[in-house]
């Protein structure tokens, strides 16, 4: 009996080895298009962000969700939007790959979710200070000429971290 009692404990203890734990981040930026620039320009913003926790220590680090949100002027859409983008650089080349992305906004959206390109581990993107570089771009429409006030936006995202 107590051979089967130690056995349903260590079954149980290492099936809770298994399960982790989820943390998740939440990442954001504020991206501007100015009335300056033409319809259909490319604005980026790269930003750096320290993980909760150290990448190195996870089993796993995931882009789960993405979404774009017009900020200012309060009563315009994403009409002026053509394509976002949020990319991943590698530390060690340079290299940006497209996590999510979101194009052809339909007018009147205030709040569009990106669609996850890359859904891989992110770990390798880390640098040695648990730094992750992202990349937000948007693209304007060359339709939409940009109101007088130019336009604002946040471009957020949240990871989850597997420990």
């Amino acid at each position: 009996m107590r051979l089967l009692a130690a056995l349903a404990l260590l079954s149980l203890a290492s099936l809770a080895s298994c399960v982790g734990e989820l943390v998740a981040d939440q990442i954001s930026t504020e991206v501007s298009l100015s009335s300056a620039g033409q319809p259909g320009d490319v604005v980026e913003v790269r930003k750096r962000f320290r993980f909760s926790h150290d990448p190195r220590d996870a089993r796993g680090v995931y882009f789960t969700r993405g979404r774009v949100a017009i900020l200012s002027p309060s009563a315009a859409d994403l009409r002026y939007l053509h394509r976002v983008e949020i990319l991943v650089v590698d530390p060690a080349t340079e290299e940006e790959v497209v996590v999510a992305t979101a194009e052809d906004i339909a007018p009147g959206d205030r709040v569009v979710p990106l669609y996850i390109d890359f859904a891989e581990d992110l770990r390798p993107f880390a640098s040695d200070d648990s730094r992750v570089t992202f990349v937000f771009r948007l693209q304007g429409n060359a339709w939409a000429p940009l109101p007088a006030e130019g336009l604002t936006f946040l471009a957020s995202a949240t990871i989850e971290i597997d420990l």
